[in-house]
């Protein structure tokens, strides 16, 4: 049996192949995280109201400004916010004894039902 230089390269691709379909099987989604449980109660009626009537805090920075001023009622994240942030949300609202909703929708859905044109990945409600 001859081996030529065209017989090693497909073996040598193989191989490749293989090794690149193991590390893909060990890699996850930074940025998707499913709710850790699941919510029978709809909060998009209670968003369209805090919106409305501004007692809303909307975006990762104001709600975390207003966490620490402890000045939230309800803080409700979307489903795909980053872990890290989620994390240093959760442990600011811990402190304030502030209930974290995850919802089950996506930023870009919490940016329509607030009716604004950009994603929005925290929404908070104020303190009456």
């Amino acid at each position: 049996m001859v081996i030529t230089m065209q017989d090693e390269n497909i073996e040598q691709i193989q191989e490749n192949t293989e090794q690149n379909d193991e590390k893909f099987e060990q890699v996850e989604e930074p940025y998707y995280e499913e709710p850790e449980k699941e919510s029978k109660v709809d909060h998009n009626k209670e968003i369209r109201e805090a919106v409305a009537s501004d007692n809303a805090i909307i975006g990762y920075d104001a709600t975390l400004k207003a966490l620490k001023s402890d000045v939230v009622a309800k803080l409700f994240v979307a489903k795909n916010i980053p872990g890290a942030k989620f994390d240093e949300l959760k442990h600011y609202a811990d402190i304030v004894n502030v209930e974290v909703i995850k919802l089950n929708i996506d930023n870009e859905e919490l940016g329509i039902l607030c009716k604004k044109q950009f994603m929005i990945s925290t929404l908070a409600l104020k303190k009456q």
